[in-house]
């Protein structure tokens, strides 16, 4: 007999606070395999990885934290003045 298994790809998107995170442990409890892009870019911009690396050497030490992680908040202040910079990264 055939499967009848079916797969559906949904994507989630809003702004802060909207519920993003609350629908998605909600899939999860029926089962959904969750894919969080936000914790994956965190992940590939850690410290001495080649993202990491790549965008200290386009942006500078000055969107550094003291324990050299990104600051977010500068990287941010760089890169939303500016679409190619914004692009760039």
């Amino acid at each position: 007999m055939l499967s009848s298994r079916v797969m559906i790809l949904v994507g989630l998107t809003g702004g802060v606070a909207t519920g993003k995170s609350t629908v998605a442990k909600m899939f999860e409890r029926c089962g959904a395999v969750v894919i969080d892009a936000d914790a994956l870019a965190h992940q590939v911009m850690e410290p001495s990885k080649p993202a990491w690396r790549a965008i200290i050497q386009t942006f500078g030490r000055a969107v550094l934290n003291p324990d050299r992680t990104l600051n977010r908040q500068a990287l941010g202040a760089v890169v939303f003045r500016s679409r190619a910079k914004l692009r760039r990264l």
